[in-house]
């Protein structure tokens, strides 16, 4: 894998880390936030996205490990 590749499942990690950490306030601001807390209702809504935050994370740190590799065509 080479550095590109390494630092875009870096930031994609880091990205999930600061969603995760900014819940809250992305469920009450964004326009996406606010549709998620519609399905899903204010309190599974912060469920759902600290669930779709951590998925994010570990995909990254998996991707960034070398342990799934995207297809090269």
């Amino acid at each position: 894998m080479n550095r590109q590749d390494l630092a875009v499942c870096v930031i994609a990690a880091f990205s999930c880390a600061h969603l995760l950490y900014f819940g809250r306030w992305f469920l009450e601001k964004t326009k996406n936030g606010q549709r998620l807390t519609g399905w899903f209702g204010p309190d599974r809504a912060i469920w759902v996205l600290r669930g779709l935050a951590i998925a994010g994370m570990i995909f990254g740190g998996l991707l960034g490990a070398g342990i799934i590799r995207p297809m090269k065509w």
